[in-house]
This record gives C-alpha cells, sequence and structure tokens, in this order.
C-alpha cells in the first residue's frame, strides 16, 4: 500500500518540524511495517517551466531552436524537434543536471550541454515520455512537448510544484495492516498519525446526501453483500479530473483514466471503501448481486487497454463467480477488472 502524506495531511497538521522519515519510523515502531519513503519530486529535479519566446528553424532535420526564459538568470537557448512550439506557450524545459528518459526508453541520462544540428543546446524542452508522465498526462502526444499553461505555472517554477509531486510517499507492506482495514485509506492513515502525535483530526467534508431514487438496488445475496450503496449523478465525461486529484492517484501507483474512474479511485483511497461508477445508460437496472447459477458470457477488458489474457472475446463464466446481475443476465464480474459496462 501506499500512503501520500500531502494527502494524509488533508486530515492532521503534525507537529513543526516532524520529517516524512520520522513518520515512517513512527509508523514502523508503532503500527504498520514502512518499507520505504519515496521522495516523488527527486525524478523532477532540475525540470522547471520555461516561457518560450523566440522559435528559428535550424538545419535539415526539422529542429528547432526555443529560445525559453527559465526564471533567474539569461534565456537558454533549446535545439529540438518537438513539432508544437510556439512564442508565448509554457514548456518543462530540462537544464544541466536533470536526469530523463532517451527517446525510446531506456535508462535514464543526465542532461548536460551539447552541440545539436550545428547550435549550443543548454537543455531539453520536454516531452510526457521524457519524464514519465505517462500516466499522468495520459491523453498527451509522445512527439510534442508538455504544455504547462493551463496549470498556472510561471517561468522558473519547478515542474515537481506545478505537478504536485512536492510529497513523501510511504510504501507499507500489506502484510502488516491486514487486520486493520481502518487504516485502509488515507483518511484512516490521518487518524492513526493523529493518534501518535496527539494532534487534532480533521472531519472529512461531507456533502449533502443525494435525493433518493426507486428502483436502482434489486435482490442481494447475502452469502455475497449484505449491503449495496447506489448513487445516481452526472458528469460530463468529456472532461478530465483536475490535475492535483490526477497527480495524488499518479503518486499512490494509479493512472489516470477518465474523469469517472478517477473519482471513483480518488474516494477508495481516501475513506478505504472500495467504489465503482457504471454508466447507467449501458446496464439494465436494478442492480442485483447473485452467483451466476447459469454460466453466462462476458466481455471484460480494463478502463485504458485491453488485456493480453482476457481479450475482448467473449468468456464463459462459471458459477462460483459473484457479480451484478442486470434484468437479463450477468453483466458486471466483481472484483476482477472492469467490463464493457464499466465507466
Amino acid at each position: 500500500m501506499r500512503v501520500s502524506l500531502e494527502w494524509a495531511c488533508d486530515f492532521v497538521d503534525l507537529p513543526p518540524g516532524v520529517t516524512a522519515a520520522d513518520v515512517a519510523r513512527e509508523l514502523t515502531l508503532k503500527t504498520v511495517e514502512v518499507e520505504d519513503c519515496i521522495d516523488v519530486g527527486a525524478a523532477l529535479a532540475g525540470v522547471v517551466c520555461g516561457e518560450v519566446v523566440e522559435v528559428e528553424p535550424v538545419g535539415k532535420h526539422g529542429y528547432v531552436v526555443a529560445t525559453c526564459e527559465v526564471g533567474a538568470g539569461d534565456p537558454v537557448a533549446v535545439a529540438t524537434r518537438a513539432r508544437n512550439l510556439q512564442t508565448g506557450r509554457r514548456v518543462a524545459v530540462a537544464l544541466p543536471g536533470a536526469w530523463l528518459v532517451a527517446p525510446g526508453g531506456g535508462a535514464p541520462v543526465e542532461v548536460a550541454p551539447a552541440e545539436v544540428a550545428g547550435v549550443a543546446s543548454a537543455g531539453v524542452i520536454c516531452t510526457v515520455a521524457n519524464l514519465r508522465l505517462e500516466s499522468l498526462f495520459p491523453q498527451s502526444r509522445g512527439d510534442g512537448a508538455l504544455h504547462l499553461g493551463d496549470f498556472g505555472a510561471t517561468p522558473g517554477c519547478p515542474l515537481s510544484e506545478v505537478v504536485g509531486f512536492n510529497d513523501f510517499v510511504l510504501e507499507i507492506d500489506n502484510k502488516s495492516l491486514t487486520h486493520r482495514p481502518d487504516l485502509w485509506g488515507h483518511y484512516g492513515m490521518a487518524r492513526e498519525l493523529a493518534t501518535i502525535y496527539g494532534a487534532e483530526l480533521k472531519p472529512l467534508v461531507r456533502a449533502a446526501r443525494p435525493p433518493h431514487v426507486e428502483g436502482l438496488v434489486g435482490d442481494l445475496d447475502p452469502d455475497l453483500c449484505q449491503r449495496l450503496s447506489v448513487v445516481e449523478f452526472s458528469l460530463d465525461t468529456g472532461e478530465s479530473a483536475p490535475l492535483w486529484l490526477r497527480s495524488r492517484l499518479v503518486r499512490i501507483g494509479e493512472r489516470s483514466v477518465d474523469l469517472c474512474v478517477d473519482l471513483s479511485n480518488y474516494v477508495t483511497f481516501t475513506v478505504g471503501q472500495p467504489t465503482h461508477v457504471y454508466d447507467a445508460d449501458r446496464i439494465d437496472l436494478p442492480l442485483s448481486i447473485s452467483r451466476n447459477s447459469a454460466a453466462g458470457k462476458l466481455v471484460v477488458r480494463r478502463g485504458f487497454d485491453l488485456v493480453e489474457s482476457l481479450s475482448s472475446s467473449a468468456h464463459l463464466v462459471d458459477d462460483l463467480v459473484g457479480g451484478f446481475v442486470p434484468d437479463e443476465g450477468l453483466g458486471v464480474v466483481v472484483p476482477v477488472l472492469g467490463p464493457e459496462l464499466d465507466g
């Protein structure tokens, strides 16, 4: 299990001077086994927001020289083949000393001044792949510069601050907390830290209860599920989750998928209560939970790509699998993988 200290500190103010290493040690001594304390922002050290002030073609291989303001000091000239640069655009610039993933993958390489296409280049204009941020920006093109203009970034601002990676993440051995389901979310961890440090636990912000809708929940097999809560709401599925929310999920090892899935995962990892989102236009209500006594067929996939072992072809489901059962047969197997009906 991964715990973001920045996320947990939404709910508890730690005493002044307490470091991430202190928290890891106290939790290991008193509650769970912390295997690692990761400085998430360290991987982005030396990468800052730069504002493009001039773009000039150079050479015969598609290179341009982009002159960028990077905060203090003189503007830097960077030779690049990024296709989406223009004056005024704010991009991620890796300065000498930063470490990036080389084109095509492989081990990270250190950025250093170099001659590119016959001109001096004092850095790298970064793509999402250079920075290993594909999980945070799943819609970004692989060959384009990472744009920062929508995030309020100013020239010279560290990228780790722009994307919210100025955080420490604790890796906790799962076997040390299987008996503590109250710790399976960030709010539970905040409660534990409040107890350890004698701090006040802040209450969860609760929204008004949505209006009751008849006909959402059907029959429940008590051997599988004694309680099922269903709420109906509307979202603009064309929007992405805000950057701060996507950042928190990515920091603990989750991939940003879309607004519906990201919101569901955010609730799950905040309170430790699994949730799932379904497209109401693609399922039959009410939702029941039972065993599939008559074997059915199911198309299973992840939210973002096909799984090799469970391809888009139909698969027989045996009678030991529990699932949501719409009026016309088995629609969702839980808790294996999200099917075609999910968000």
